[in-house]
């Protein structure tokens, strides 16, 4: 029954491809194998795409060590990509929306070339040694923080904050980030932010306070401090990405005396083990432009209980946030360098739109939001939308809302929702 139901999932779409030969098919302008090789074919896609996560000594709990691992997973591996489930990444890289740098995104193609090598048995033709992809260090780092030895014990998901003083005396900028977990086996992800000001008395106030490092952080408490700028999203991490240049010539402000919040998300599912993840930072005297993290959200979230698409939007002009964020904001408006959106876990799908002149442009569209795997997403160069004082910026998210019994609102406990989105901005070089 799940054979017959896979193959239900892809003949359908293979019988629609215009045959190119006896061996292959045309998938847009590509020609894919009918009978795929593993070792020419299959292996590329794998060590580029998937064994970032899926080895020893990595968070996912498949490990594709070998070829004869993949080929026991064959048909997972085919439903899953098909899907769109795996390689995980929430925004739509298609390009009927936006493209992204560095995506974790597998194109048609290669989901047709996995689809044809599992319905031609999934075979290992040369069981070739396969090689996690070499992740670039980032070569402009020049301060090392580390997070102290904790050892996670909530389960399944246990997520910790802990201070790191980069000992700030003046202001500076941070132009990167990198991490190194201590403990990659259930290390899932790290959000990085900057905290000054009552923000960070708060924070300071909460660590330790239970008789451990650092603090339970699910959700703050301090989402208020996101507007004063006072907080601030700089930095994200999840498995396969060892660094984060931000884009070229850019970087956040830190402010003189402040700290960040490095909140660590411990899948503790199979294990709990002690972790001190190393944080490595670029922190540089200027830039050429100056980024913000803006943080948007609407308070007033409210659905209905039991429904599989409960939507919620809100707008929210560009003259109400620009001013706030920028004394001066020029004529040429502001560049969109890269989104993160955001969800809980009851989340489905996320679309941002900008809305001048009556007419909607997509920003990001999340078409299958999985709370687990969220990062900043930084768009192509050429690719880079921008933004005017003049217009508007329109969020919309949906929730499956089915199981509760009562309507779904606004807060930052596990069984409550956000719809909310931050932006990295700068000034265009046109300006």
């Amino acid at each position: 029954m799940i054979l017959r139901s896979i193959y239900k999932v892809f003949l359908p779409p293979l019988a629609l491809l215009a045959a190119c030969s006896a061996d292959t098919v045309r998938v847009g302008d590509v020609h894919v194998p009918l009978k795929p090789s593993f070792a020419d074919d299959i292996a590329p896609i794998v060590e580029a795409k998937c064994i970032g996560c899926h080895q020893t000594g990595s968070v996912a709990p498949i490990r594709f060590d070998t070829a004869a691992d993949i080929a026991a997973y064959a048909p997972a591996i085919a439903a899953s990509v098909a899907n769109r489930t795996m390689p995980p990444y929430n925004v739509n890289n298609d390009g009927t929306c936006r493209t992204y740098k560095d995506a974790r995104w597998l194109s048609e193609p290669e989901i047709a070339t996995i689809a044809n090598w599992r319905a031609a048995g999934g075979k290992i033709d040369d069981p070739v040694p396969l090689q996690a992809p070499s992740l670039a260090s980032l070569s402009t780092a020049n301060m090392t923080l580390v997070t102290p030895e904790f050892t996670p014990s909530i389960r399944p998901d246990h997520y910790r904050c802990f201070l790191l003083d980069p000992e700030l005396t003046v202001d500076r900028y941070l132009s990167g980030v990198s991490v190194r977990p201590g403990a990659p086996e259930i290390t899932h992800h790290m959000l990085l932010f900057n905290a000054s000001g009552e923000a960070l008395a708060l924070a300071e106030q909460n660590s330790g306070a239970d008789g451990r490092p650092g603090y339970d952080c699910f959700g703050f408490g301090i989402m208020q401090y996101f507007a004063t700028g006072e907080m601030e999203l700089v930095g994200t991490w999840a498995p396969g990405i060892s660094s984060t240049p931000f884009p070229a010539g850019t970087g956040i402000r830190l402010p003189a005396g402040s700290k960040l919040i490095a909140q660590m998300h411990y899948n503790t599912i199979d294990k709990v083990l002690p972790d001190a993840s190393s944080v490595d930072l670029a922190v540089v005297d200027s830039v050429d432009r100056i980024a913000r993290s803006i943080l948007l959200d609407d308070f007033d979230l409210i659905v209905p209980q039991g429904v599989t698409d409960a939507t919620y939007a809100w707008t929210l002009g560009m003259d109400d946030i620009l001013p706030r964020v920028y004394v001066r904001v020029p004529k040429n408006g502001y560049d969109i360098l890269g989104v993160y959106p955001h969800m809980h876990e009851r989340g489905v799908r996320q679309r941002l739109s900008y809305i001048e002149d009556d007419i909607e442009t997509c920003l990001y569209d999340v078409d299958r939001w999985n709370f687990h795997w969220q990062e900043f997403f930084y768009y192509e160069d050429a690719d880079v939308p921008r933004i005017f004082r003049r217009g508007d910026l329109k969020l919309e998210c949906v929730y499956d809302t089915v199981g509760l019994d009562r309507p779904l609102e606004w807060g930052e406990g596990t069984q409550d929702e956000m719809c909310l989105t931050v932006l990295y901005v700068a000034e265009p070089v046109d300006n």
